[in-house]
């Protein structure tokens, strides 16, 4: 149950641990919600034992012997999950460093945050917040302290239509999730004189590919129609 739940802890989605006393999301950024690595990891400490009793069939048998190999691949599993998760968070220490050591058109970051990639320990996908915009910079560990691919997304003026949305339940429980949040607002032409109010959570896509998104559809006195959460594009009705 403990490796569970700091698995959740290593990983970008995050969990709650101190519920029912608070329910901030913790989260260490180290690894993706599915690591391959991880993942294969585990299967040989799942398959070892197996593998081992069919090679050994020949010249070993008895349930001590078969407990014992089991015992000694959950243990070598654990240990190199351990040692990987270590390594990663020294890399996920020094890709938010590079990412904070540099500008962003002129301005010093308020905060940075970097996204593991699911199969290359060296590659983060860095998201950086500065006072009017967020960027989406790559940083490879191997290469330099950042590549030269980079995507800016501009925050929006303050308006009444985000304040509006802002006060639904479905907004108030998805920015408690989301982290790093970046709202659009555009027409909505199935409502007359309708408005369309986003939030996206760009640890997990962009308003180009999205992930996690809420969404809430205004009328023309600024009421909320509807609202909902989804993960991926919405089409508007």
């Amino acid at each position: 149950m403990a490796s569970h739940l700091a698995l959740d802890w290593t990983n970008v989605y995050g969990v709650r641990l101190l519920l029912p006393f608070s329910s901030d999301w913790l989260r260490a950024d180290t690894t993706g919600v599915v690591d391959l690595w991880i993942w294969a990891v585990l299967a040989l400490g799942i398959g070892g034992p197996f593998l081992a009793r069919l090679v050994g069939s020949e010249i070993s048998s008895g349930p001590t012997r078969e407990r014992h190999h089991g015992s000694g691949f959950a243990w070598f599993a654990l240990l190199v999950v351990l040692l990987y998760d270590c390594g990663r968070g020294v890399l996920h220490t020094r890709a938010v460093a590079s990412l904070a050591a540099r500008m962003y058109d002129g301005t010093v970051p308020l905060r940075v945050a970097a996204m593991p990639d699911p199969v290359n320990p060296l590659k983060w996908r860095g998201i950086v917040e500065t006072p009017g915009s967020y960027v989406i910079q790559d940083v490879n560990l191997a290469v330099d302290a950042g590549s030269t691919h980079a995507s800016v997304f501009h925050k929006p003026d303050a308006e009444p239509a985000i304040d509006a949305a802002h006060r639904t339940a479905t907004f108030q429980e998805f920015l408690r999730f989301s982290q790093y949040p970046l709202w659009r607002v555009t027409p909505y032409p199935a409502v007359e004189n309708g408005r369309l109010v986003e939030a996206f959570d760009l640890r997990f896509g962009t308003p180009l590919a999205p992930g996690f998104v809420a969404r809430a559809v205004l009328d023309s006195h600024m009421q909320v129609v509807e609202s909902s959460f989804h993960f991926g594009a919405v089409r508007p009705k």
